[in-house]
């Protein structure tokens, strides 16, 4: 499917009021069918998914940086007690350490698009216990490297049929997709 994306404002999310961002359509870009959607606040999604799912959060930080970001998410995961339903993961990885300074519990993924000497080092270097790499970046051996290591890998950003065999094949234990009914057919198929 070819999607038409549409600018809906302009300037940086954290340099605009809430209630401005919340006069944005957010679904019309997509479809006709979900014109007038605004944008939740991360309150409101904290709420909805209580008890329903678990969530991803990224921490968008740089080049804007956005102060006390760390405190206000452990903030809200507690007062919607999702902290155990919540796996954090940023590019940012100094946020992802601050983030487990305030909560040493919560579940923390280090994003990266390079090649890491280390990846478990990279890992441990930001307190997190989860490897979140471009899906290019996986290999087989990368994976059983993590897992030896008592971290998870999580792939992200395909929704490629013939990626995402390769990604269960290499073993990942998660993999971010626009096409979860792809990724639910194919881990059918894989019995």
């Amino acid at each position: 499917m070819s999607r038409r994306y549409v600018i809906l404002g302009n300037g940086i999310a954290g340099q605009t009021a809430a209630e401005d961002l919340r006069k944005l359509d957010a679904g019309k870009w997509f479809a006709a069918d979900f014109a007038g959607q605004r944008i939740p606040t991360l309150d409101e999604v904290l709420a909805w998914a209580r008890g329903r799912t678990y969530l991803a959060i990224e921490i968008k930080n740089g080049p804007v940086f956005y102060e006390q970001i760390e405190a206000k998410l452990v903030e809200l995961l507690a007062r919607h007690r999702m902290r155990e339903r919540a796996l954090i993961i940023s590019f940012d990885h100094r946020a992802l350490g601050r983030l487990r300074a305030l909560d040493p519990g919560l579940l923390t993924g280090v994003v990266y698009t390079c090649r890491p000497a280390d990846p478990v080092a990279l890992a441990r270097g930001a307190g997190a216990r989860v490897l979140e790499p471009h899906w290019g970046l996986v290999t087989p051996e990368g994976v059983a490297a993590a897992h030896a290591a008592g971290l998870k890998v999580n792939a992200w950003a395909t929704s490629e049929r013939r990626v995402l065999r390769r990604l269960l094949r290499a073993g990942v234990d998660g993999v971010t997709t626009d096409h979860p009914d792809v990724l639910v057919e194919l881990l059918a198929e894989a019995g």
